[in-house]
């Protein structure tokens, strides 16, 4: 007999091989990226901001005249600071 694995959805993640079902993986942290499939959390990268359970981290650029230069943003209002004067930045 096969058995058949799936991996969990986009936004969550689990370190464990015996699953038997999505809901059993655990929420991505906000700062944090879970494409579908992951083992682990991803730092979200510098730019991009991450709410609880974020799948891509191309969901949350900062917005244009905003910038944000460290990892693991979890909100693109209010971890994403104004861009300085002088500067211009792009979404």
């Amino acid at each position: 007999m096969h058995t058949r694995q799936y991996p969990c959805p986009g936004g969550t993640y689990t370190t464990s091989n015996s699953l038997t079902a999505a809901s059993q993986c655990t929420q991505c942290d906000a700062g944090y990226y879970c494409p579908e499939g992951s083992y682990r959390m991803r730092d979200c990268p510098p730019g991009f901001a991450c709410p609880l359970g974020t799948a891509s981290y191309l969901d949350k650029p900062c917005p244009a005249g905003k910038y944000r230069s460290a990892p693991r943003g979890k909100d693109p209002s209010t971890d994403c600071s104004e861009c300085p004067a002088g500067h211009y930045c792009l979404t």
